[in-house]
Order: structure tokens, then C-alpha cells, then sequence
């Protein structure tokens, strides 16, 4: 990525004020001023991302990813505090999510099975040191 091409205000003001007008919202949002939708997210300025603190919106265009994101403000709502959204049931929304996925993946005709083997917590016994045995009778 070269940042000359794009500079980070650049960007920013692309998500942001350009957003807002790109779909006719720039009156209501894209920008914090009085009268319009208070939708702020609030960044944890102490990772490595952040470094070096001089230039937050290079940082945040270049760098940053949604790790650092602390607070997420929605028309002056807590959303998201401390990596827990409010108002939602976190695991209800995901099981939605994914029988969704499942359904659009075959109604364009793809096999929405995992393609990869996922193997859950077994991998955990590798990092304790201890390793699979065979059981008695089973092939070695």
C-alpha cells in the first residue's frame, strides 16, 4: 500500500464526510457537529498499532483494526463497551448468522460445509506436551 497515492486524511474523510454524502446522509451524519447523529468510536491508543503516537489518523487508517476499538457510540448510544456489545445476544446473533450464510451459500449453489477439517480443542494437548497415544487394539 503506498499512503502517498491515498494520504490518510484522505481516507478518513472518504469513511467518513464522502460516506455520509454518498448516500444522501451527509445532513444526518459523516461528521461531529451539533444536530447530527452522535456516532463516535473510541480506539485504546496503547498498541503497538498506535506507534509512534504523532500521526493518530495515519495510525488509524494504516494501521489500526478493530482490536484497539473500546467504545462504539450510535447516535449517542453505548453499542459496544469493552469488548461486549449491548442490547444483542451475542451467540443467538451469531448462530443467525451463520444458518444466513448457510442458507445464501445454497441458494447460489455452493456446498456450505467447511472445506478445511476443524478440529476445536484438540490442538491443546500438543501445547501441554502431551501427545496422542494408541489405545489398546487400535491400528499403530
Amino acid at each position: 500500500m503506498d499512503p502517498s497515492l491515498i494520504p490518510a486524511e484522505t481516507a478518513l474523510e472518504m469513511a467518513t464526510l464522502h460516506g455520509a454524502s454518498a448516500v444522501l446522509w451527509d445532513e444526518a451524519l459523516g461528521s461531529v457537529e451539533i444536530g447530527k447523529q452522535a456516532d463516535l468510536t473510541l480506539y485504546d491508543l496503547d498498541g503497538p498499532e498506535w506507534v509512534p503516537p504523532h500521526d493518530v489518523v495515519r495510525n488509524l487508517v494504516y494501521c489500526a483494526d478493530g482490536r484497539s476499538v473500546r467504545t462504539v457510540l450510535v447516535d449517542g448510544r453505548i453499542v459496544y463497551d469493552d469488548g461486549r456489545a449491548s442490547g444483542i445476544d451475542a451467540g443467538k446473533t451469531i448462530e443467525a448468522a451463520k444458518a444466513a450464510g448457510e442458507r445464501i451459500a445454497r441458494r447460489v449453489g455452493l456446498d456450505p460445509r467447511t472445506r478445511w477439517p476443524i478440529v476445536g480443542d484438540s490442538w491443546r494437548q500438543f501445547c501441554t506436551g502431551g501427545y496422542p497415544t494408541p489405545s489398546a487394539g487400535s491400528p499403530q
